[in-house]
């Protein structure tokens, strides 16, 4: 599964830097629209790689949490 996972890495840092190509392009010729859907795609970019961390994070599990002894004033 590691393929998978580092395809989708990929596809979201490819729709991260495409949409900053699109933003500094239209911040050069002041092109709202396209200035709006690089915003959007970036967002999508951006919402994978956070959900894409937020699943492993949760998937890898932990067992219980103990809380450790207190130390002892010597």
């Amino acid at each position: 599964m590691p393929d998978n996972d580092r395809r989708t890495q990929l596809i979201a840092c490819f729709l991260i830097v495409l949409a900053l190509l699109a933003v500094g392009i239209a911040d050069h010729w002041t092109w709202r629209d396209l200035a709006n859907a690089g915003n959007t795609v970036l967002g999508f970019g951006g919402g994978i790689l956070t959900g894409k961390a937020l699943s492993q994070s949760t998937s890898k599990g932990g067992g219980d949490i103990i809380n450790p002894a207190p130390k002892e004033n010597s």
